[in-house]
């Protein structure tokens, strides 16, 4: 059993492209130089995401409990966040996307203009998950948010709201956290963190 409290944002998918960039290290090396996207670029740019919204959550007052890079599944997929507070509690699918244009629909997202089909499906899934591997261990319902956070982005325009997956972005938050209305008290808080911080609760034999 792995306390996750423990884990640093990113962990993961940096693990990740340590692993695709020692395969290559020598021709990813120029394909950053050049500009050329890679695999090892996706997973570097997926990190740097990460540790950025890690480091913002690290800002959230006393009350909110946060959890990075909770291994869901023998393959080593993961959710980026777990965040547990007064508002409730909250999966969070981290995208980076540097000095793209993001417009969001109630049942699609385009990013510089094209359509996005894989964020939506993913945040729900998380969401879906992480309720009903919680709701197991904690022996009673426990409601959970998808979130898709973006960062970096240059423009996020909102044309519709996705009924069951909330988008913001770095900058925004922290403040989209604490403006939910509050749906757990302390001692909910206290409870439903004591197990999403267990690795068995997420990898149960």
């Amino acid at each position: 059993m792995i306390d996750l409290a423990e884990n640093v944002a990113g962990a993961a998918v940096r693990a990740k492209r340590e692993e695709v960039n020692a395969k290559a290290p020598i021709l990813n090396l120029v394909a950053r130089l050049f500009g050329v996207q890679t695999e090892e670029r996706s997973w570097r740019v997926g990190a740097k995401g990460e540790e950025k919204v890690g480091k913002e959550l690290a800002k959230l007052p006393d009350g909110w409990r946060v959890l990075h890079a909770v291994v869901v599944s023998e393959a080593g997929t993961d959710i980026d966040h777990v965040v547990i507070g007064p508002g409730g509690v909250f999966t969070l699918n981290t995208k980076r996307h540097p000095d793209a244009k993001l417009t969001v629909y109630a049942h699609v997202l385009y990013i510089n203009g094209h359509k996005e089909s894989k964020y939506l499906p993913k945040s729900r899934a998380e969401g879906r998950r992480a309720a009903g591997l919680l709701g197991a261990v904690c022996g009673i319902e426990v409601p959970v948010q998808p979130l898709l956070v973006f960062v970096d982005l240059a423009d996020f325009s909102v044309r519709g709201e996705p009924a069951d997956v909330a988008i913001t972005t770095l900058r925004r938050l922290n403040r989209f956290l604490a403006d939910q209305p509050q749906r757990l008290t302390t001692e909910q808080v206290d409870a439903i963190h004591s197990h999403a911080r267990l690795s068995t609760t997420w990898l149960p034999a």
